[in-house]
């Protein structure tokens, strides 16, 4: 016991280096290769400028209350699990939300891949955008991950690009909420992201973009995706382009509500050209009385 203490002492004080147990806990900053079976956040943790933190599959990343996990500049977070061992990041206590993952002009070889993040809620000041993921200057690979039950007070109830261009490619976006625009995804100031492959479902805002945000020349390559189910409040049930240019190709973009202001069920634009082909459009719904487009609005 006073062994075990110990250790728990020492990595609460200069974070991690390569562990091998069945649980690990965790403050301030961290680096090198989690192994364990479960690692338990107790405060916020940073990746410091220039260093790495490789997560092994199947480990289990826990959040206290309000935790998050902050990539620093240029450095690298490699989460790499595999289909039958994902590495999950969630709260650890149920109902007392983490603050998610936040890339600040970090190394464009980090890597979130097979990886199930939940729970998470971004808030407080400076953090209210990018309810599980958030970039900015930095151009991530997620991939083949589940993004599910996470909240934005700002912007991206699930992953939310600003001056970033991350390829978000083969994940599972559902059931993720923003109190402001992009209940899934959120594109802002010239970022150019590559979303291609993913589901996008079931995602909802209070404001505009129930599926996908653009905005302020973001021009987004959205291509082969499902995007169904999405509601917001105002207007793009599916996607809302401001202007932003995006090539919106191949997708099937359907059953979405967009419940107000000037239409768009399926896609709604505003001062904006994208590039729209190949795609099915369908069954997307604006009450008669609010607006104009079931399918797309321009």
């Amino acid at each position: 016991m006073k062994k075990l203490t110990l250790t728990i002492i020492f990595l609460l004080i200069c974070g991690i280096s390569t562990i091998n147990a069945s649980l690990i806990i965790v403050g301030g900053d961290v680096t090198g290769t989690w192994s364990a079976d479960t690692v338990l956040v107790v405060g916020d943790i940073t990746i410091p400028q220039f260093s790495t933190l490789t997560i092994m599959p199947g480990v289990e990343v826990l959040f206290s209350y309000y935790a998050k996990l902050t990539v620093d500049s240029e450095a690298e977070l490699i989460a790499v699990g595999t289909e039958g061992e994902l590495i999950i990041f969630d709260e650890y206590i149920p109902e007392q939300n983490w603050r998610g993952i936040r890339f600040m002009n970090a190394s464009d070889s980090s890597r979130l891949v097979y990886c199930h993040i939940t729970h998470s809620f971004a808030s407080g000041t400076g953090f209210q955008n990018g309810g599980a993921v958030y970039c900015e200057g930095s151009s991530p690979l997620i991939q083949n991950c589940l993004i599910d039950s996470c909240t934005a007070e700002g912007h991206g109830g699930a992953i939310a690009c600003n001056l970033s261009n991350p390829i978000i490619s083969d994940n599972t976006i559902i059931n993720n909420h923003a109190d402001g625009d992009g209940g899934g995804i959120f594109c802002d100031n010239f970022s150019e992201p590559t979303i291609n492959n993913n589901i996008i479902s079931f995602n909802t805002s209070e404001v505009l973009g129930g599926g996908i945000r653009c905005y302020s020349f973001s021009d987004p390559i959205i291509e082969n995706n499902i995007i169904s189910f999405n509601w917001c409040a105002d207007d793009g049930g599916g996607i809302r382009c401001t202007d932003s240019s995006p090539i919106i190709s191949n997708c099937t973009i359907s059953n979405n509500t967009a419940m107000g202001g000037a239409g768009g069920g399926g896609i709604s634009l505003l001062n904006s050209n994208p590039d729209i082909f190949g795609n099915t459009i369908s069954f997307n719904i604006i009450p008669e009385a609010w607006g104009d487009g079931g399918g797309c609005y321009n």
